[in-house]
């Protein structure tokens, strides 16, 4: 056990003490400091302290912000257990027994109460619950990880110890608040005397906007999912991570040509990490540093205090003999799911190498283990994948886009088009209310990573098993789009043809009309991202990517775009 404090925030209350008027947060509404901050989450704990048992774990579904975050600070200083959750999981939350909830007008109401911490934060058991987030399930429900104290604390101590943060530290936090890697960007900097600076809303969705923050704010460190990269590094300025002493890499697998791209970009050191949720957000760590890596960058090895384990991987990666199925124990292991005790004796095993009544955690992913002890990630033992950084469960969504079209059959494959997986929902036979093409159908009832795009299909092929031909759908699915000059309909305007001509080429649809919505179509942000890179490209004229957001058809689009002034 690594020594540290009776809370994991306790040192950030020291450093309010210590030095109160020191900035500790930035966001679009300006800084609060120290003080401000520890008087805000303190009125949340006395809040919450009278109202939600100790040990009960509380829902926060408020958006990556400053509320979000004095939310946060203010239900670890009561010693309460954080939830945070995708308001899609709601229905969800009783798997895991009585859940209270934390909303932004709790947090507004308690802040009217004012005055200063009340007392020292809550003394909490190692094992003690601190946060639960989610995993994505086979049955369509999620997995809720249920992650100790212990575990986040010796996060921080060993991260610290790799990578110090001192007070000049400004730490970008830009990860969605149910991505576990959110909790290093939050308490990270500020159990250090840093800075938390945040992204607004759209976040890794909007790489000008982000360059300009991490510039303007003078960020010295930020994490990045590679296919969230690999568009920061098309559309930002070059110099836009110039400013950075670490920037690091995780969520999905980080290829050599990406890191050839990266390195000239920065003087920054880069680290490339790895972990399930349910080993507290990271297990191994290895820094590039100059090192030639190949096609794809290490994953590296085991972090301090942590343990790996390697299980035979039969009939996985052809049987070579230098693939294993990764295993983790260590100081970072998570309780297991809550309220799912079979899927946790499932995955949490007795450890056949540790102490008696040591566990190690199954992760399900292939690695292929290098000359000089580093790993590199293969795949995986089934079919989960990651978008987005997000873990999935294709039959997750399946059983999800199944329960909105009941009459209907389903299958459910992911498609990779260059920037890494998305969904694809093939649904044959009637659906609810004559909907076609939309995400409608499940978008509230799966979390925004897990929403797949949905086409109808006359029927799903099937295998001599009878399970569904995924080759033969996503055969016809990458097929690609009719010749774009049958988009070339009188009822077009010129910039509805051009712009539908760019829709095709990004969505590979067979053909688009001026009515359709591009995220129906199958779009999602970094595809965005990606739009709004080539309408500057051919139409001269800089649209922010909030805006391609706000508009709900092609031809919308194309008016703001004739309405739009040449750059």
């Amino acid at each position: 056990m690594i020594p540290g404090p009776d809370n994991v925030v306790s040192d950030f209350f020291r450093w309010a003490r210590a030095a109160p008027d020191a900035a500790a947060l930035t966001d679009d509404g300006g800084t609060l400091s120290y003080g401000e901050l520890a008087r805000a989450a303190g009125a949340v704990s006395r809040y919450v302290a009278g109202r939600v048992a100790p040990g009960q774990p509380v829902s926060v579904e408020l958006a990556r912000g400053r509320q979000c975050l004095v939310a946060v600070l203010g239900l670890l200083h009561a010693g309460r257990p954080v939830v945070l959750a995708d308001p899609a999981m709601r229905p969800h939350l009783g798997a895991m027994g009585q859940v209270a909830s934390l909303t932004g007008d709790d947090v507004t109401a308690s802040a009217r109460h004012g005055g200063d911490p009340a007392g020292p934060p809550a003394a909490l058991h190692p094992e003690q619950l601190t946060y639960v987030c989610h995993t994505s399930g086979s049955t369509g429900a999620p997995k809720w990880v249920g992650v100790p104290h212990r575990a986040i604390l010796h996060r921080l101590r060993w991260g610290q110890r790799t990578y110090p943060l001192d007070a000049d530290d400004r730490v970008l936090w830009q990860a969605d608040p149910t991505f576990d890697f959110a909790w290093w960007e939050m308490l990270a900097p500020l159990a250090y005397g840093g800075r938390v600076v945040i992204a607004d809303q759209f976040g890794q969705r909007d790489p000008r906007s982000v360059a300009d923050l991490i510039t303007r704010t003078g960020v010295t460190a930020a994490h990045f999912v590679p296919s969230v990269l690999r568009a920061f590094l098309r559309l930002a300025p070059a110099d836009a991570l110039a400013g950075l002493r670490y920037l690091f890499i995780g969520g999905e697998q980080f290829d050599g040509d990406l890191l050839d791209r990266l390195r000239p970009r920065t003087p920054a050191r880069i680290f490339n990490q790895y972990g399930p949720a349910e080993t507290c957000v990271d297990s191994t760590c290895f820094e590039v540093d100059g090192a030639e890596v190949g096609s794809v960058v290490p994953i590296g090895s085991a972090a301090p205090g942590t343990g790996l384990r390697f299980f035979p991987a039969a009939g996985r990666a052809g049987d070579d003999p230098d693939v294993w199925e990764l295993g983790i124990t260590g100081a970072g292991l998570a309780h297991g799911y809550l309220g799912d005790p079979r899927a946790t004796a499932d995955r949490f095993r007795p450890d056949p190498e540790g102490a008696p009544g040591g566990r190690v955690y199954r992760t399900g992913d292939l690695v292929r283990r290098l000359p000089g002890g580093s790993l590199a990630f293969v795949g995986r033992t089934d079919d989960q994948v990651k978008v987005n950084g997000v873990r999935v469960e294709p039959e997750a969504v399946r059983t999800v886009v199944q329960a909105a079209c009941p009459e209907a059959e389903v299958a459910v494959a992911a498609v990779d088009d260059g920037d890494g997986p998305r969904l694809v929902a093939f649904v044959a036979g009637a659906v609810p209310d004559g909907e076609d093409s939309t995400v409608e159908l499940v978008a509230h009832r799966l979390p925004r990573p897990m929403v797949p795009r949905v086409l109808r299909v006359p029927a799903i092929p099937r295998l001599a098993s009878g399970k569904p031909d995924l080759s033969a759908l996503l055969g016809a699915y990458r097929a690609g789009p009719a010749d774009p000059s049958a988009n070339d309909d009188p009822g077009f305007t010129p910039t509805e043809a051009q712009l539908a001509k760019i829709w095709l080429d990004l969505l590979q649809v067979p053909a688009v009309l001026p009515q359709d919505d591009f995220f129906e179509l199958g779009g999602h942000s970094l595809m965005a991202t990606e739009l709004a890179a080539a309408i500057e490209d051919v139409f001269a004229v800089e649209v922010p990517l909030r805006k391609i957001f706000d508009c709900e058809s092609l031809s919308e689009l194309a008016l703001l775009i004739d309405e739009t002034p040449a750059g």
